[in-house]
């Protein structure tokens, strides 16, 4: 296609309200190639997590134009998440309301979603889910904003984050309501998976304990 990334879309392996997201076929293997919808009522679903964010003040408020910036803001989000060593799929590439990313899965498929899923060690998954928002909340200073089982991918035994479009920065006027409703998502699959979890103590051990500094991920040229 048009830039050389993409050879060939082959299915859709996800559909959403804002987007569609397709396998693709490239030079450099499967890729997922997300595709944002440019309706007004996408708009108005998105504008929330741009509007407060310093890192796109005093840019164009059309519904199209902010649907390009989204893109871009989730390229941004996921650079900054590998930088900080938290596993979401490499961006390649983007173009107006299209994203190119490594797909996380095998050549066939993609991997599944945590929700669609049963684990074994559902203490050692929690304990890395709610490390992975202390590192995001304390040093990429980002809350995921729609942290759950179903933005999370389960790949060779690792908890893989995904749709970080609508991640804001701390600064964003909601990023603390964002960052407990993240927590408190988190909590509720553990519990339901057998744990007995305290919403507040997880919140604090976000905010107080150190976050690690996890290893960066490549692809952040």
């Amino acid at each position: 296609m048009q830039g050389g990334e993409i050879e060939t879309l082959d299915f859709p392996i996800a559909r959403g309200k804002e987007a569609h997201v397709f396998h693709a076929t490239t030079a450099n293997g499967p890729a997922a190639v997300k595709i944002f919808h440019t309706t007004n009522a996408v708009f108005k679903s998105l504008s929330k997590y741009i509007d407060g964010d310093p890192r796109f003040g005093g840019l164009k408020r059309r519904h199209r134009e902010l649907v390009n910036i989204w893109v871009r803001k989730e390229l941004r989000n996921l650079r900054r998440c590998r930088k900080h060593g938290i596993p979401v799929p490499m961006p390649r590439a983007n173009l107006r309301n299209v994203l190119v990313m490594d797909l996380v899965g095998d050549e066939n498929a993609p991997a599944p979603r945590l929700k669609d899923v049963s684990v074994d060690n559902v203490e050692d998954v929690f304990d890395k889910l709610l490390t992975y928002i202390a590192v995001l909340w304390q040093n990429a200073t980002l809350v995921h904003s729609d942290f759950s089982e179903f933005n999370v991918l389960w790949y060779e035994g690792t908890p893989w984050i995904i749709d970080v479009g609508q991640a804001v920065v701390e600064q964003h006027p909601s990023s603390k309501e964002f960052l407990v409703r993240d927590v408190t998502r988190t909590v509720e699959w553990a519990n339901r998976n057998g744990m007995t979890v305290d919403t507040a103590e997880s919140l604090l051990r976000v905010i107080e304990d150190p976050a690690p500094n996890l290893e960066p991920l490549p692809g952040l040229d």
